[in-house]
């Protein structure tokens, strides 16, 4: 089963933001108004198909020579062969913003926020890498992701509803089922490569519940802490995904060690 950890976005402050939440998820049953929502703050960007840095530069090119008025897609990152570009960015950008808020952004991504955003799509290109490898048995991953669509379909009055929100995206309901599908591939190959080297003593369990947990529960006002057994699974998975969170910081760096990743100007 695909964690938490594995669903938040790859950015640096993300896995902070992950914890503070995996802390409410485990307080929610204790707290009045904790949050149980947004476990998953972004989302994985599916791209079927790398855009080779050598046929971008070739259709600006074609642009120019043809005299019409055209903008050239600028190439923002690559990695190996695969072109990364501010189309891509933008896009990336404005999915993430529709499947966390259900809405499409208006405006433009802040440049910090754009920078981000492509250091993200780079770490999701080398874990796609990684994806990519076959594995025997079912691949899960389509199922997932169609649980995830129909959730994403309840917050819409009706199917039409839906469909008319995803145009202003310029994708289809099959698209994003793809796009879900590989994301959805990629966050299990990274909690199966994670995972096992992630575990975590009952030392560790009791030294959280009682430095952590019970005085944010102090904090919030509740004078009836649970027990450590009613909260030690709860504990356990925030404590795994901890660690995972540093073994994926390292894998990632690993992975751009044994890939040609270049950055250019945005």
């Amino acid at each position: 089963m695909t964690t938490s950890l594995t669903k938040t976005m790859l950015c640096p402050d993300g896995w902070t933001e992950h914890f503070l939440r995996m802390l409410d998820w485990a307080c929610a049953a204790l707290l009045p108004g904790a949050h149980t929502e947004g476990l998953i703050p972004r989302r994985f960007r599916q791209r079927t198909g790398g855009i080779a840095l050598l046929v971008a530069l070739c259709l600006g090119t074609a642009a120019r020579a043809s005299g019409q008025a055209q903008t050239l897609d600028r190439v923002v990152a690559s990695v190996g062969k695969t072109a990364i570009t501010e189309s891509d960015v933008l896009r990336e950008y404005r999915i993430e913003e529709f499947l966390d808020d259900v809405r499409v952004p208006a405006g433009l991504p802040a440049p910090d926020q754009m920078k981000t955003i492509r250091d993200r799509l780079i770490d999701q290109k080398l874990l796609e890498f990684e994806a990519s490898e076959p594995s025997p048995g079912a691949d899960p991953s389509n199922e997932e992701a169609l649980e995830r669509l129909t959730r994403l379909e309840k917050k819409f009055p009706d199917e039409a509803a839906f469909h008319a929100a995803l145009q202003p995206l310029g994708i289809t309901q099959e698209q994003l089922i793809e796009r879900l599908t590989a994301q959805q591939r990629i966050l299990n190959i990274v909690d199966k490569h994670l995972r096992p080297a992630a575990a975590v003593s009952s030392d560790e369990i009791k030294d959280y519940y009682q430095r952590t947990l019970l005085p944010e529960l102090a904090h919030r006002g509740n004078r009836n802490p649970p027990p450590l057994p009613a909260v030690e699974a709860k504990i356990r998975e925030v404590l795994v995904q901890k660690k995972m969170n540093r073994l994926l910081a390292a894998w990632l760096s690993q992975l751009r060690a044994e890939h040609d990743v270049k950055l250019l100007p945005l």
